[in-house]
């Protein structure tokens, strides 16, 4: 409880302090109303940052108030239909950052909370200029894979494993001429902080989406079994040209 606050407390503070400048998104929710969807066109600096998801899934998304930040609120992304009755196209919550310039490292970074039921979900973080940088897939075990061949998933990499009595925070540090990117997660069962570096970017466009390429940007779907009323709760999003310091 106490690592997920100070998180989310260290990287809101820090990001709004430089949004005028290097924020290319922020999501923190607090503007939205509790039990609604997630407003779209988010409010704030930078001016142009979005929430993207077609209306067949707006009731899988709720604004909350936080379990673990006081004062907070927080959103949360529940697995309610099957794959058979929503598309996989539709059923991606999207984060689109503003556009931005190819020779700065970018990153990527939230912090959510595995619900009290755990869905498989795929995670894509997309860069710049057709870049697609990596997917994670979140097993129903709460173990943190690290897709390395989209084309043969049985390479997929174990991070760690998350847990669902405590927030994490996953932090992707994008070097887009070196085409390569770090990876931090803190607050996974096996250690506090786990770091990989260097690791090579997924290359070429995403085969199961049609996305704004020139918008850094992170996107979320339910994937593999349904499991009725599984859910990630969001604490906050961001994509920043600054480094977080949490």
């Amino acid at each position: 409880m106490k690592l997920g606050t100070l998180l989310r407390t260290g990287l809101l503070l820090l990001s709004l302090s430089a949004c005028r400048t290097t924020n290319l998104l922020v999501a923190t929710f607090e503007g939205d109303a509790i039990g609604t969807a997630p407003t779209k066109d988010l409010p704030g600096a930078p001016v142009g940052d979005s929430v993207a998801y077609k209306a067949i899934i707006s009731p899988w998304l709720r604004v909350q108030t936080s379990t673990f930040t006081p004062g907070q609120k927080a959103l949360v992304f529940t697995n309610m239909n099957s794959r058979g009755e929503v598309r996989v196209f539709d059923s991606w919550l999207n984060f689109k950052g503003i556009r931005s310039t190819y020779d700065q490292t970018t990153w990527f970074y939230w912090t959510a909370k595995l619900g009290p039921v755990v869905g498989e979900m795929t995670i894509d973080v997309q860069g710049i200029q057709s870049l697609w940088v990596t997917r994670f897939r979140i097993m129903t075990d709460g173990r943190l894979m690290l897709v390395r061949d989209v084309g043969n998933e049985n390479t997929s990499q174990l991070i760690g494993t998350l847990n669902n009595q405590t927030a994490h925070t996953i932090i992707i540090s994008l070097s887009p001429q070196a085409r390569t990117f770090d990876l931090s997660v803190f607050g996974a069962r096996e250690r506090r902080i786990i770091n990989l570096t260097n690791m090579p970017v997924l290359f070429g466009s995403n085969p199961q989406a049609d996305y704004e390429f020139e918008r850094p940007s992170i996107h979320f779907s339910y994937s593999g079994q349904f499991i009725y009323q599984s859910s990630y709760v969001f604490e906050d999003v961001f994509i920043s040209k600054r480094r977080p310091n949490p």
